[in-house]
């Protein structure tokens, strides 16, 4: 039996879910595009969606909402997002690892810090310097085209200038589930590497290639910098394989 998630008093949660195996999720806007309105469609309506980031190979999520509901509208969600990208992409298989997690929120400062995590995760990832991020609700909240989020700005930072600074700082303490060691190449470029290698879909290109073929791309990826794990994220090739491949190449630095 799965164990019972921790209940917020406050029906306030720290959602996150990834790719399985770590693989990519999102292989361009359209797939970011669809998400956001599957959010919109299931939880926007049923409860508030307080902040949001999608990333490469895994989504943050910041809602109020019961967990008995909350549990339903995210199973909808992230099935019918993995049925749409089965399809668009031509792959078959569970597109996420297991259950969605989840943090119950228990506290003022714990909310804010949430808010501010989520926001920083392009930054941590070395997706962006900045918090400026087409894909989180951190530009919602500055650029006040949604006036639900900039009221929340107000009531939980004052000013533009204070929601800013915020963000500003960087709390190691603040722990959470993702991984915070350095890349040698971020996801984002190792997504361009990729497809310039395997074409518009790495995961597809790379399984219609033979054995040997297939190793000996699997080490030019390895080659160029990717880790053993973003090369597992991007081509759904399974751990094993890629280590026979490309760790008789060169040794795992910084697999992350």
């Amino acid at each position: 039996m799965p164990n019972p998630r921790e209940l917020s008093e406050y029906d306030t949660y720290h959602l996150m879910a990834r790719g399985v195996g770590q693989q990519i999720i999102f292989e361009d806007d359209k797939d970011y595009e669809q998400m956001l309105a599957l959010i919109d469609k299931y939880l926007g309506k049923r409860g508030k969606v307080i902040a949001w980031c999608l990333m490469s190979n895994h989504i943050h999520l910041l809602v109020e909402l019961d967990m008995e509901t909350l549990s339903k509208v995210m199973m909808s969600t992230l099935s019918e997002y993995a049925l749409y990208f089965n399809q668009r992409h031509g792959r078959a298989g569970h597109l996420f690892q297991g259950r969605f997690r989840s943090k119950a929120i228990d506290s003022e400062q714990y909310f804010l810090q949430t808010i501010r995590y989520i926001h920083q995760n392009p930054v941590e990832g070395e997706v962006t310097k900045t918090c400026v991020y087409k894909w989180s609700s951190y530009t919602t909240y500055l650029d006040g085209s949604d006036s639900e989020f900039s009221q929340r700005l107000k009531e939980l930072f004052g000013t533009r200038e204070e929601f800013e600074e915020y963000h500003l700082y960087f709390d190691k303490s603040f722990k959470c589930w993702d991984d915070r060691t350095n890349r040698r190449v971020s996801d984002s470029k190792a997504i361009k590497i990729a497809k310039k290698l395997l074409g518009d879909n790495p995961s597809f290109g790379i399984n219609k290639l033979r054995r040997d073929a297939r190793d000996s791309a699997l080490r030019e990826l390895g080659a160029r910098g990717l880790t053993q794990k973003q090369i597992q994220r991007i081509t759904g090739i399974g751990r094993g394989i890629v280590q026979r491949a490309v760790g008789a190449a060169r040794p795992n630095l910084n697999d992350v």
